[in-house]
């Protein structure tokens, strides 16, 4: 494993890709959001497959298309598979640093809908760097 993975923390790094993500003013705000149902069905898919990305591709993609989120330009869904995607294409990423990742991703879409009118405490809370 190299020293770059070891030292990477990938419960902040979930936290800062929901920051990105929830930030982004682009995203389609009907369809394809990235809430707490939603990321608890991924984490559940997830840890069904032993955090094995690659292996529960098929049901997250179903997942995703059912919420319209399969868009990586225009959803917040989409944007968090791409992440979810990058991360199961680097071969020193195992299931304990998924699991840790999704941990990170649930806190923060939680903290976001808790302050859904309040993004920028969320922000906070989060320790989110917004440009």
């Amino acid at each position: 494993m190299s020293s770059t993975t070891e030292s990477i923390d990938y419960k902040q790094l979930g936290v800062k890709d929901v920051c990105e993500i929830k930030n982004y003013p682009y995203y389609d705000k009907e369809n394809g959001t990235l809430g707490k149902t939603i990321t608890r069905k991924i984490m559940e898919i997830l840890e069904k497959e032993k955090n094995e990305v690659r292996r529960a591709l098929p049901d997250l993609a179903y997942l995703a298309a059912r919420n319209d989120g399969l868009d990586t330009e225009n959803t917040q869904l989409g944007a968090f598979m791409s992440k979810l995607l990058k991360l199961a294409d680097d071969n020193n990423v195992t299931s304990n640093h998924i699991s840790e990742y999704m941990k990170g991703v649930v806190m923060a879409v939680y903290v976001f809908e808790s302050l859904r009118d309040k993004k920028s405490l969320a922000n906070r809370y989060l320790g989110c760097h917004i440009k």
